[in-house]
């Protein structure tokens, strides 16, 4: 891996994100209260570059009991949404439908290949999974958006991170 990528990688992506080199590998990875981003850079002894990016926004989460942290549920949506028959609890089975539902009108979307000579980008609708951001002990769950790529070359891994907001448009989150 090259001290020139890790150095560019700092200048690109700023000072807010957190990167690490291991071995034949680099991490990189930002998140505040609103948006999340990962970006894995992998090189293997052919000197192909495997990259896996995934992105996420806070106003893309599925939201679930578990992750709504507010302590009256009868006001919530989701409540009104998947009551039970007393109109007192959360029906589980209601809102596993309804969490089934959202992933899957989200990964039901098209994906998104790109081959160019040996170079190879797929963009895809992906469901990320967070441990709460609060430290309380729950997951919460996005509709995010994933880029895997097989690159020969670093040109094209700095191509690909420039260019990964336009990759990254193509998957909606509605």
């Amino acid at each position: 891996m090259t001290v020139e990528l890790v150095e560019w990688l700092k200048e690109e992506l700023g000072e807010l994100w957190t990167i690490e080199k291991r071995d034949n590998e680099i991490v990189a990875k930002f998140e505040d209260g609103e948006e999340y981003e990962k970006i894995e850079i992998e090189i293997d002894d052919r000197k192909v570059y495997h990259v896996y990016m995934e992105y996420a926004s806070e106003t893309d989460e599925i939201p679930i009991c578990d992750s709504c942290h507010d302590g009256d549920c009868t006001e919530c949506w989701i409540f009104e949404r998947c009551k039970d028959d007393t109109g007192e609890e959360v029906d589980a089975k209601k809102l596993d439908e309804y969490f089934r539902e959202e992933t899957e009108k989200h990964l039901n979307q098209p994906r998104y290949e790109l081959r160019y000579l040996f170079n190879e980008i797929v963009v895809r609708p992906i469901i990320i999974e967070r441990k709460c951001y609060l430290d309380i002990p729950h997951y919460h769950y996005y509709k995010g958006k994933g880029i895997t790529a097989k690159l020969y070359g670093e040109c094209y891994v700095k191509a690909l991170i420039i260019l990964r907001d336009f990759f990254y448009s193509l998957i909606k989150t509605f």
